[in-house]
């Protein structure tokens, strides 16, 4: 996506794209399990302009054997990413990046839909632990470190 704004600044640009993305993402709360807007056909070619952490979906969820949150991010470029879930003391509860396949610096681009728009198991989490354990019930942080920027996003877990 490109945001011309004649006689503005970059700054002025930026900030046209971030709110065109938060709006995008109020969307797509709306829609069916909080996802963001994908468009026909589920492919998204083009570089995002600014770097974000969408808000996980389904929120809260439950972990079982099919029960996973979608996560969903955008880097505006090339980065080295690092995906974490922590409770809330600052533990760190799961790495979900880097792994084997998925490290070093990453491109440009959308990251955790999966062709049909849904979600990318990849770039999820099942609400286990670094052990394997499912964690309790609570809130956990979910922490983006990629190109300069901390974002973090909540996230509640129901364990019946």
């Amino acid at each position: 996506m490109t945001v011309r704004t004649p006689g503005r600044g970059l700054a002025a640009a930026v900030l046209v794209a971030a709110l065109a993305a938060a709006s995008a993402m109020s969307v797509g709360v709306a829609r069916a399990q909080g996802a963001p807007p994908v468009p026909a056909g589920g492919v998204i070619a083009e570089t995002p302009p600014v770097t974000l952490l969408y808000q996980n979906f389904p929120n809260p969820f439950t972990p079982s054997a099919a029960g996973r949150t979608c996560i969903w991010f955008d880097l505006a470029q090339d980065s080295e990413v690092r995906l974490e879930v922590f409770d809330l003391r600052g533990r760190r509860v799961k790495r979900i990046l880097p792994f084997t396949g998925f490290f070093g610096v990453v491109p440009a681009g959308r990251y955790g839909r999966a062709v049909t728009g849904q979600c990318d198991p990849v770039v999820s989490w099942d609400g286990r632990d670094e052990d394997g354990r499912t964690v309790p019930t609570g809130v956990y942080l979910l922490r983006l470190d990629a190109d300069g920027q901390h974002l973090f996003r909540k996230i509640v877990v129901q364990v019946p």
